[in-house]
């Protein structure tokens, strides 16, 4: 039983059906059926074309053998042909099956990039449009793996199914043309191929299951190994390498076994087909020379029909099989794209021509019901103002801070913008007034200006102006190739503190009404912080400021100061008046005072 958009299967339905694959790929490639029947049409050509070369060449040994002068060429036609013309003949298939293989392989090979590119950008289209709260939860390494893997296997059921689709077609051709020859050896192939087909369709189910299983595998290797790259610092100080490479070594273990399990299975159908197929042809032609009384060439042309029938028959189940153990790569990927846009952006129409005033109406959020993170708050933030929030671990912080920047909304109350409810205001508009600075800095493989610009269209001179705000730009110019200097992920080239205030420049370059930073210092030396301080300082009141921290240092340019714990709001005053009614901002005062005096820093 299919369900949603894509009509995914139940792993636990055992063998999938070649109908059920083309359907649910042309649901996932559109257009994929007329390719298909296209393959279908050219390959019936082809086949034609072959098993009419199998059939003068039967008719030519049999003239060469009894020294014939005139033949039959093809039987029923009443066409005779000396030896010479039908070799030409022969020739003339050969050279027409050569063109159709061909024109076979173009359309194949573009169906299957098509299919590739597709997927990949519905992918990537359906990631990037859907909610915060699908793409926050994404586990490590799994877009990588279904973009990439999966996403490759899912575009080889297409080339799959032109196989089989080619291969099943020369088998029905051959069964058709050697009705013209031999009915009783058309009814061997039929029944035979039925039943062998049949015999071995439980094989294809366990095939399948198997396959589910290699899949699910590899995704947990694949999260495994990101995991390790993410900690291999950790790992080297700790000590603990060789604990977590016995884990990958188990995990690797696991997955190789599955593999080797399902191309076992996979390489087991085929073989147990040709075998079976051979012993079928053997008792087969056994009957056809003792029960009917065939002309001798009559009967070479059935046993060569009966040969490439057996080829392509075997192909076929090979490809089937393919089928099967391609079929969970198919279903993950259309899952994660029914996924992605089952749970789409929400915007509102109304224009954001400038962001003024910011209103807190007595918002809260929940995770999961009856477990609120954020309770109640309350506040209002005018155009200019720098507002520090700070609280303990686990406060809530993060929440508001995705609430302030519209990537989650309220489970009750309202965010309100310009007196406006900011579910109601247009997603473009508010992002194009609202710029934010991560905790921690992510480089993009480009050039700096590139890394600024972040994939905005804008003149390099908003890009020097960005990085002069964020006081980078002698350091920029001081680099080798200065704005035209490469840099990325792996960057090394610029500091910590650099890279920090390289996000603040890509953050000021699109001219924001509304900047948010978190924890922008968690990471930095003092004389890093210092001059991100000078850059926050420089920046009031010429935009509204948003600052999460833990540190008091980076919010002792803030107008305003919210305290945050349990969720709820403990404090929202300006510091001098925090320190005397907020028992968390006074006790965070006073440890702050304690770290920077001498017996402090003892």
């Amino acid at each position: 039983m299919g369900s949603g958009r894509f009509g995914r299967r139940d792993r636990s339905q055992g063998a999938v059906t070649v109908l059920g694959m083309a359907q649910r790929t042309n649901t996932l490639v559109p257009g994929t059926y007329p390719r298909l029947l296209t393959l279908g049409a050219v390959s019936f050509v082809g086949s034609l074309c072959e098993a009419g070369l199998l059939v003068v060449m039967a008719r030519i040994a049999l003239a060469a053998t009894d020294d014939t002068e005139h033949f039959e060429v093809l039987p029923g036609t009443g066409w005779r042909v000396t030896v010479a013309t039908a070799i030409l003949i022969a020739l003339g298939f050969v050279i027409a099956k050569v063109a159709v293989g061909l024109v076979l392989a173009r359309i194949s090979s573009s169906t299957s990039t098509r299919a590739l590119t597709v997927i990949r950008q519905t992918l990537l289209r359906s990631y990037l449009g859907a909610s915060w709260h699908v793409q926050a939860v994404e586990r490590q390494g799994e877009l990588q793996d279904v973009m990439t893997t999966q996403a490759d296997k899912a575009a080889k059921v297409v080339m799959t199914l032109s196989a089989f689709v080619t291969a099943a077609l020369n088998v029905a051709t051959f069964v058709v043309i050697s009705i013209f020859a031999n009915v009783f050896a058309a009814i061997v192939i039929v029944v035979a191929g039925a039943s062998l087909a049949a015999s071995l369709r439980p094989l294809s189910a366990r095939g399948r299951r198997t396959s589910h299983r290699e899949l699910a595998a590899g995704r947990t290797f694949a999260s495994a190994i990101s995991e390790l790259v993410g900690t291999t610092r950790e790992l080297r100080v700790f000590g603990t390498g060789p604990q977590a490479l016995e884990r990958m070594e188990g995990l690797n273990d696991h997955q190789a076994g599955l593999i080797r399990r399902t191309r076992f299975l996979t390489m087991l159908g085929p073989t147990l087909y040709q075998a079976s197929a051979l012993l079928l042809l053997i008792c087969g032609i056994g009957l056809l020379t003792t029960v009917t009384r065939s002309s001798i060439a009559a009967i070479g042309a059935v046993m060569l029909l009966l040969l490439r029938a057996l080829t392509y028959g075997q192909q076929t189940q090979s490809l089937f099989q393919a089928l099967n153990e391609l079929s969970p790569s198919l279903d993950h990927v259309s899952r994660r794209i029914e996924l992605y846009q089952g749970s789409p952006v929400t915007s509102g129409d109304t224009p954001v021509a400038s962001i003024r005033q910011l209103e807190l109406e007595d918002v809260s959020f929940e995770y999961l019901p009856d477990r609120p993170v954020l309770r109640g708050v309350s506040g209002t933030i005018e155009a200019g103002e720098a507002i520090g929030i700070i609280g303990p671990s686990g406060s809530g912080k993060s929440t508001l801070l995705q609430i302030l920047l519209r990537l989650r909304e309220p489970t009750a109350g309202r965010f309100l913008a310009n007196g406006v409810d900011t579910r109601d205001l247009a997603q473009a508009d508010w992002y194009g007034r609202v710029a934010f600075v991560p905790q921690d800095p992510h480089l993009i493989e480009g050039t700096v200006a590139e890394n600024i610009a972040f994939y905005r269209d804008m003149p390099l001179a908003r890009v020097h102006e960005a990085a002069a705000m964020a006081h980078l730009a002698e350091e920029i110019e001081a680099l080798p190739h200065g704005y035209d200097e490469i840099i990325g992920p792996e960057d090394t080239s610029l500091s910590g503190g650099q890279q920090q205030r390289l996000t603040i420049a890509r953050a000021l370059a699109g001219r924001p009404d509304l900047l948010v930073l978190d924890e922008p210092t968690s990471a930095l030396d003092m004389r890093s912080e210092a001059r991100l301080q000078d850059t926050l300082r420089s920046l009031r009141g010429r935009m509204t400021l948003l600052v999460v921290a833990h540190r008091l240092t980076t919010i002792a340019e803030c107008d305003r100061i919210m305290v945050l714990a349990n969720g709820a709001v403990q404090g929202f005053d300006r510091p001098e008046q925090l320190a005397l009614s907020s028992d968390f901002y006074d006790e965070a005062l006073r440890l702050s005072v304690l770290h920077q005096s001498p017996a402090g820093t003892a």
